[in-house]
């Protein structure tokens, strides 16, 4: 078929006659292609075929910029295309942001090029000149396999949302579990402190009350104070009310941080823990640091008496 005019590729369109009911469902080729009358041709073709032909392109450029403005079903790419963009390259930057099925037009194309233009992952290659038939038969054959690739993605887009949305309901469920189970932990964790601090207050404490009042040497007094410290620290450590900067003690500057609190000197400490006065005063120095006052005037006794209430 030749052309009887001379006309912008820009210009080009068309289409079979339709009526709105049914023009969505026709599809739409972008066909890619320098030759003037090579690009009528085919746009003839398939228009009788039934397609829509809604712009031609004549460079890489320009099917990039139609590409996106259009949305076509389907390109029809030439690989050798004037100017300094290939359909290769053309196609290669479609497809990073559209997935557009794409057939190439070769005439004459290297192995290497062809090479090239596969991992482009186009639905197949025409010779030109080509039948109308055969291009009919290859545009078909690559948007019914296009629509099954599609449907398929969805299919198992589907499946993994469905599975995704079990997996949430799964992970939802457990949290609930263990969201009661650290509730119920928590309660009888409480009723234990409680009982604890009932059973020292009544079965403990008069009796070592008892002990302190009597007459004790030097040394038994020594151990009732510790005795009594230790209680205090064994019933109180565990509850809520006790700062977050008494629960970085150790244990050993616990015991001080007790006996200082209950006014005790540093030769009292040593005589009651049996460490030396400078262990002393570096288990004071590292409350004072850990409590946050070190460098301060803040008197670590009053300190002491605000966090351990009890």
């Amino acid at each position: 078929m030749q052309a009887t005019e001379t006309t912008s590729f820009q210009s080009i369109s068309g289409s079979l006659p339709t009526n709105d009911s049914n023009k969505k469902q026709i599809p739409k080729i972008l066909v890619v292609e320098d030759e003037f009358l090579t690009a009528l041709n085919i746009q003839e073709d398939l228009i009788l075929s039934g397609y829509e032909v809604p712009a031609l392109a004549k460079s890489g450029e320009e099917a990039i910029r139609l590409a996106t403005e259009l949305q076509p079903d389907l390109i029809l790419m030439d690989i050798l295309l004037d100017g300094s963009m290939t359909g290769i390259e053309a196609a290669t930057e479609i497809r990073k942001t559209h997935p557009i099925p794409m057939i190439y037009l070769t005439a004459h194309s290297s192995s290497d090029m062809l090479n090239q233009a596969k991992l482009t992952e186009p639905f197949g290659y025409l010779s030109k000149p080509c039948s109308q038939a055969t291009l009919k038969s290859m545009i078909e054959m690559a948007l019914h396999k296009n629509f099954i690739d599609s449907n398929k993605q969805e299919l198992e887009k589907q499946q993994f949302e469905t599975e995704l949305s079990k997996t949430v309901f799964k992970v939802q469920e457990a949290n609930t579990a263990i969201k009661v189970l650290l509730e119920h932990r928590n309660l009888e964790i409480q009723e234990l402190e409680q009982n604890i601090q009932t059973n020292a207050s009544k079965l403990i404490l008069p009796v070592l009350e008892a002990l302190e009042n009597s007459e004790l040497t030097e040394n038994q007094r020594i151990m009732a104070e510790s005795i009594r410290v230790n209680l205090q620290s064994l019933t109180k450590s565990h509850t809520s009310h006790i700062g977050q900067d008494i629960t970085q003690l150790s244990s050993t500057e616990i015991q001080v941080a007790n006996f200082v609190k209950a006014g005790k000197s540093t030769k009292e400490i040593c005589q009651f823990l049996h460490i030396c006065a400078s262990t002393v005063n570096t288990h004071r120095d590292n409350i004072r640091k850990k409590l946050g006052i070190k460098n301060t005037k803040m008197n670590l006794k009053k300190a002491l008496q605000q966090l351990l209430q009890y």
